[in-house]
């Protein structure tokens, strides 16, 4: 039907644009929806209603349109007088301002998330339009927190190679110090009357080393070095350092075995075994509660339980560390020493800690085992194979000459850019019978060897050096002169030692002495297969 002028009737233009827009908003992602006001016989605002819902609408609100059409939308979703977008609505139709905002649902099932929403006024109602973001907030939020990780990667790098520059610098200082109160305390008796005083310096410089050794620890720049190792001494020197992380919140409860027998392990990987295991076991802990650390010695037969869990029979020392914190599931137990695994948020745990422990205790040939029951606390015990090694003993009984056994004639190329270690060091092997050439950095040692004609037994090198380090010192003297045997000092290691002779710093004269009969000893014929 038409009018006297050819044009459709206004009622019919109007439908056709009318089902236009409908057909527009089936169309779109996002859930669409037109609700009326109810008033009050004052004229207040109380409620909305649904006029208007589009397919994605029934897909968020998880029903169909003829359920949602007319129902009231404080029936359906009263949580939103709570959360303060009931308010807002109202404040759209009186103001006439839009609304755009991001909002929490809190609801439980599958409406509650995160929300992009849009509110226009519509007549005497409003037109809304939203979005379901959860995925996408979660999305961010993990970026987020990959880039927080990333930052405090970077950020721990940056304090590591800071303490290993500064514990570089101070095991220099400690070198001469420590060494030279040896060599005096040798010379001395008892009763004289400086010993006494020799004796605080040289307690002052192990304390000194032990702390930079703690630093080392922290920072992932202490080499790898297998000794004998008394581990009452390792935890009561840990001891007030564990205590300050934890808190004041939490004791630390030592119950250490009396005659403890000692373990073939470095003392810096037990005190990395022991902080994370502690830091682990604070984490657990809400409020108040304690960590326990026991020692024991314990020798498994074949019928004793741990055996079963596939600890071989023999003689251990034992280390435990259990706490009363929240406990442990049993699928979570079942994934404790994995990689990356952890119960707490990313940004606080890179559920690296246990899994490290686990490969530091596999490296001294041990067994880690945990137990831990949900509200309980946990425990964890270590095995470590019990040795009857003793203890080096060269700082407790200082002597005055080196024995026979560390004696030498070999020509060594001695190079370290530190004055005092230099000295002490040259002092100690000219005084044991070597020949000993110097340099002071890398590029006077490749001109010092050039210049030497006869043979060089023996490189003795600082690892961190300016100009050249101590690895591309030995690779180029090595292409000249094959032969060339190597043995590292270092304060902090930068880079990997492998399994070349070192000596750590600071060291006594005996045990460098040592270590270069060590260096020079004749290598093994490989074994026939």
């Amino acid at each position: 039907m038409r009018t006297n002028d050819g044009s459709e009737p206004r009622s019919l233009a109007l439908e056709a644009k009318l089902a236009a827009l409908s057909a527009a908003l089936e169309g779109t992602f996002d859930a669409f929806f037109m609700l009326r006001c109810e008033r009050d016989q004052d004229g207040e605002i109380v409620d909305f209603v649904f006029i208007k819902v589009n397919s994605c609408g029934e897909h968020m609100m998880q029903r169909p349109r003829e359920q949602v059409i007319g129902a009231r939308l404080l029936e359906l979703f009263p949580v939103l007088r709570r959360i303060g977008l009931f308010d807002r609505y109202r404040a759209v139709v009186e103001t006439r301002e839009p609304l755009e905002q991001e909002y929490q649902l809190p609801d439980r099932g599958a409406r509650a998330g995160w929300y992009l929403q849009r509110v226009v006024p519509a007549g005497d109602g409003i037109a809304m339009s939203q979005r379901r973001i959860s995925e996408r907030k979660q999305e961010l939020r993990e970026r987020e927190e990959l880039h927080e990780q990333l930052q405090h990667a970077q950020k721990m790098e940056s304090l590591g190679r800071l303490a290993g520059g500064i514990a570089h610098d101070f095991n220099n200082l400690l070198t001469p110090i420590l060494a030279y109160a040896n060599m005096g305390l040798g010379q001395l008796d008892s009763s004289a009357p400086l010993y006494e005083e020799l004796h605080e310096i040289r307690h002052a410089a192990e304390r000194a080393s032990g702390l930079i050794r703690q630093i080392l620890t922290f920072s992932r720049k202490q080499p790898m070095q297998v000794q004998p190792v008394a581990l009452n001494q390792v935890i009561e020197g840990l001891a007030r350092m564990l205590r300050r992380l934890v808190g004041d919140d939490v004791e630390v409860v030592l119950r250490l075995a009396d005659d403890l027998g000692n373990v073939m392990a470095d003392p810096s990987r037990l005190e990395q075994i022991l902080i994370n295991l502690v830091v682990n076991a604070r984490e657990a802990i809400t409020g108040e509660g304690s960590v326990t650390i026991y020692t024991a010695n314990v020798k498994l037969c074949p019928d004793d339980a741990e055996v079963r869990t596939g600890v071989l029979p023999g003689r251990y020392v034992v280390l435990e560390v259990r706490d009363t914190g929240c406990g442990m599931t049993t699928e979570v137990l079942g994934q404790v020493f994995e990689p990356f695994f952890t119960t707490r948020d990313q940004v606080k745990g890179t559920g690296l800690g246990l899994s490290i422990v686990y490969g530091l205790v596999k490296q001294h040939q041990g067994e880690i085992r945990c137990e831990s029951e949900p509200g309980r606390g946990t425990s964890f015990r270590l095995f470590f194979p019990r040795t009857d090694e003793a203890l080096y003993t060269d700082d407790d009984e200082p002597a005055p000459a080196p024995t026979p056994a560390h004696r030498g004639s070999e020509t060594i190329l001695l190079v370290e850019d530190d004055e005092a270690v230099r000295k002490l060091a040259r002092q100690v092997l000219a005084s044991s019978g070597y020949r000993v050439l110097e340099a002071d950095d890398g590029q006077r040692a490749v001109a010092v060897a050039d210049e030497h004609r006869g043979p060089i037994d023996l490189l003795i090198t600082d690892v961190v050096m300016p100009k050249m380090d101590g690895h591309e010192l030995h690779t180029r003297l090595a292409a000249v002169r094959p032969e060339l045997r190597v043995m590292f000092m270092t304060g902090s290691s930068d880079g990997e030692i492998g399994d070349r002779p070192f000596i750590a710093k600071p060291f006594a004269g005996s045990a460098l002495l040592r270590t270069i009969r060590e260096a020079l000893a004749p290598k093994r014929p490989p074994e026939q297969t």
